[in-house]
């Protein structure tokens, strides 16, 4: 599963039109954005079956998309029902407390040192070696996965998602990682 999260400063036309540059790479886009009307129209015509909404279960049904992407945080059951879940996770509990939601799969982070969270400490690969270990659900490695760190995810996690690197990489720098991400 090869997954983009948007940087959440209203989807300037530039990350438009890259999402639209991957669309054949990536299997879903998280869109963690305030959702505007505006940004809700931009949306309309992009393929559902990419979208996975965070956090705004208004902005999902409006689009008409069911796939809803949640903190790591307890899980308003009432989800579980509209919603095919995925959760962000940062430990064991939170890999129990998802599976036990229903949810699809989880992003755990970071994984690498990155610029998104430079006062976090990396999980690392034995990290996510163990969380991987037990988890029941697919775990999604999230934190400064770019053209350096993948490599170190070989044979390890079959599953990444990118979030800054998809956005300020050249085209073909997304489609280096594109295809080391399939020899994972």
């Amino acid at each position: 599963m090869f997954i983009v999260i948007t940087e959440g400063n209203g989807l300037p036309t530039h990350e438009l039109k890259r999402m639209n540059d991957v669309i054949d790479m990536v299997d879903f886009f998280i869109i963690r954005e305030q959702f505007t009307n505006a940004l809700i129209q931009s949306l309309s015509s992009f393929p559902k079956d990419k979208l996975i909404i965070h956090s705004n279960r208004d902005a999902a049904q409006a689009l008409n998309v069911d796939r809803l992407h949640l903190k790591d945080r307890p899980i308003d059951a009432s989800l579980t029902r509209d919603f095919i879940l995925s959760q962000s996770i940062h430990d064991i509990n939170g890999i129990h407390r998802a599976h036990k939601a229903g949810c699809q799969f989880v992003l755990y982070s970071p994984i690498f040192i990155t610029s998104s969270k430079p006062d976090v400490t990396p999980k690392g690969i034995n990290g996510l070696k163990d969380i991987m270990d037990q988890s029941p659900l697919d775990v999604v490695s999230l934190g400064g996965v770019n053209l350096n760190t993948i490599k170190q995810l070989k044979g390890i996690s079959h599953h990444i998602a990118v979030k800054s690197f998809i956005f300020n990489a050249t085209l073909k720098e997304v489609e280096l990682l594109y295809e080391r991400y399939t020899q994972l």
